[in-house]
Formats: structure tokens, C-alpha cells, sequence
């Protein structure tokens, strides 16, 4: 992974997770790249339709100390295109919508709970809007 010039972010303390996101979004700033999250930090399953987990804190803190804005990029429910108990996939068309990006500017660290949950109900709503009704496999 170094090799590769990753960068690594510990899930350790609570603590230091702001230094250490200070550090990632200077060396992110300093090779110009993108960051690609999955803000809930795990796979949801949901038996009932499309949905999302709550957010998890580090996207946004790493764009907020990289001075940057969160980009959210929806990617419709893909249920019937997958069966996760056979492990196979039929093939398909998959959608995606690239939300307006959230601008962090002039907020606070302590501010970003309210425009996470902001963003998140954002995402959910097109989310459910962009996913086809599910088929029973």
C-alpha cells in the first residue's frame, strides 16, 4: 500500500483524530488528489429497501481541515442487480448522481454534525428517488 502512495488514517482515539486528519489533509493538499469515502464506515443491509446507516464523522472532518468541499455521489440501490447470498450478479445498468457539493467554509469543527445529517437526508432522498423497486430473488 505504499507503494501506491496511500494514506493511511488510524480509527484509534477520539483524541488525536483531529491532529492525525490535520496531517492527512495536508499531505492531501499536497499531492492534489481526491478522496473517495463511504461516510457510514460499513455496508448497511436493508431488507425493506434503499437506506443509509448514519454517518460517520471522518469525511467531513478530512475535507473540513483540507479546506475543500464533501462531494456526495449517490449510487442507486443495487438489489436486483446482485444476490449477495449466491454471490452472483446479473448484470445491469447501475445509476449514479453526483450531488451539489457542501461547501464547509466558515464552520466550525463542532458545526459539522448538522450539515452531516444534512447531507445525509440529501443523499437518502435521491437515493430512493434514482433506485428501482426491488425484485424478490
Amino acid at each position: 500500500m505504499r507503494l501506491a502512495d496511500d494514506i493511511f488514517i488510524s480509527r484509534g482515539s477520539k483524541q488525536s483524530a483531529s491532529g492525525m486528519f490535520q496531517r492527512a489533509s495536508a499531505e492531501l493538499r499536497a499531492k492534489q488528489v481526491s478522496v473517495w469515502f463511504f461516510p457510514e464506515g460499513t455496508r448497511g443491509r436493508f431488507a425493506d429497501g434503499p437506506d443509509l446507516l448514519p454517518f460517520k464523522v471522518g469525511a467531513f472532518l478530512l475535507a473540513y481541515h483540507a479546506q475543500v468541499p464533501v462531494v456526495p455521489v449517490v449510487v442507486m440501490d443495487f438489489h436486483n442487480l446482485h444476490n449477495s447470498r449466491r454471490f452472483w450478479s446479473t448484470g445491469g445498468t447501475l445509476k449514479i448522481k453526483i450531488l451539489e457539493p457542501v461547501s464547509l467554509d466558515g464552520l466550525a469543527e463542532d458545526d459539522l454534525k448538522p450539515v452531516m445529517d444534512r447531507t445525509r437526508e440529501s443523499m437518502l432522498v435521491e437515493l430512493k428517488r434514482i433506485s428501482p423497486p426491488r425484485i424478490v430473488h
